[in-house]
């Protein structure tokens, strides 16, 4: 079995990849969940573009990840069309330790580890797995990690083991990261470098001994940190928590019109921001920076940004009109969506009425 201290500085060669390595001294498994548009195949324009978004940003990233230790599952559900379904098989075959998995109301993707590799029939482990260390990472379907953050989670959770091996679970977090919004004025879309108080949900990473237990999706990142109406906050995660440092490796975050709580999402037309966001990220430099920390390619990215801000209208119509009426927890569904003629204010849905006495109140901006 592998020695997570072996890690190269380079993506492993396609024979390279296995999920179960050791991890001080003991046998463990890393299983990268990643969920797809569950429950909301039948949204063709919003599956297209998050299909965009997940080529431009989520597997290039995931494709130059240092580590040779982990399997990476794409949770996709009965819902999705076959068109979206081969476009995303084709798009994971290069990768040999990716694949597809198929979620129900179970929310499979919250299994341990080992038990999601077994639903996903991955090759048997070897003999000494029975009692392996589980490690689980979260990340969105548009969302990036910075090249070595899947390794540098395994580094940071062998420390804690060894300072502390009765301890569990530990989980390892950032609380920075870069956005990404498309944007009609900026050919790769808006870039800035924000902080938060709670977890970041990509790379969200969990370590436990119990290969039963539940996987890092059934905890919720945002109480990681911070106080809730200043009481503070009772988690799983107190005392257990790692944060890795971001300077300039933290995970890129997309907010887009895609985005089913739509927190802090901006139009990508709009000619002026109610919200006060930080200052963008120098456009020099930009590319070499996305390439170099996330192998995302600028032209892929600036297509992306193109496609997104063309189809802005499209996508909202989608969300507005073809919302499922079955839920499945965590995605948005009829119940929850936003009715039909709403706008976008300050990164939250309203009516129309309210939008014009939301403007009445506050004089537009430059």
């Amino acid at each position: 079995m592998p020695n997570a201290s072996a890690n190269a500085s380079a993506p492993p060669s396609n024979g390279s990849f296995s999920p179960w390595f050791e991890l001080h001294g003991s046998p463990a498994v890393h299983v990268l969940g990643t969920r797809f548009s569950l429950g909301q195949g039948g949204m063709p324009s919003l599956l297209a573009a998050r299909l965009q978004l997940f080529r431009a940003i989520t597997l290039p990233s995931v494709a130059a990840q240092a580590s040779a230790h982990f399997a990476w599952l794409v949770w996709v559900d009965e819902t999705l069309p076959a068109w979206a379904r081969d476009a995303l098989a084709r798009d994971l075959a290069p990768l040999p330790h990716a694949r597809l998995a198929f979620a129900t109301n179970a929310s499979e993707f919250k299994w341990s580890p080992a038990r999601q590799l077994r639903l996903a029939r991955w090759p048997p482990p070897p003999r000494r797995a029975a009692r392996a260390l589980q490690l689980s990472t979260r990340l969105d379907a548009d969302d990036a990690l910075p090249r070595g953050a899947l390794a540098a989670a395994a580094a940071a959770l062998a420390e804690r083991l060894a300072a502390a091996p009765r301890r569990m679970p530990w989980f390892v977090c950032w609380e920075a990261f870069v956005s990404w919004q498309p944007e009609a004025a900026a050919p790769l879309g808006a870039l800035r470098a924000e902080a938060q108080t709670f977890c970041v949900s990509a790379g969200l990473t969990k370590l436990s001994r119990n290969a039963r237990g539940p996987s890092v999706y059934a905890h919720r990142h945002a109480f990681a940190k911070g106080k809730s109406r200043h009481r503070p906050v009772a988690s799983l995660f107190a005392g257990s928590l790692v944060i890795l440092p971001a300077g300039e490796a933290a995970p890129l975050r997309a907010r887009s019109i895609t985005s089913d709580a739509m927190l802090h999402v901006q139009l990508a037309n709009a000619s002026s921001r109610r919200r006060a966001l930080p200052a963008r990220l120098a456009e020099a430099g930009a590319a070499e920076r996305l390439r170099r920390v996330y192998n995302i390619s600028a032209a892929a990215l600036a297509a992306c940004n193109a496609y997104m801000v063309a189809h802005e209208a499209d996508i909202a119509r989608s969300k507005s009109e073809e919302m499922p009426a079955a839920c499945f927890k965590g995605f948005a569904c009829r119940r929850t969506a936003k009715p039909e003629q709403m706008v976008l204010r300050s990164g939250k849905w309203v009516t129309v009425q309210q939008a014009a006495e939301w403007d009445a109140r506050r004089p537009a901006e430059g």
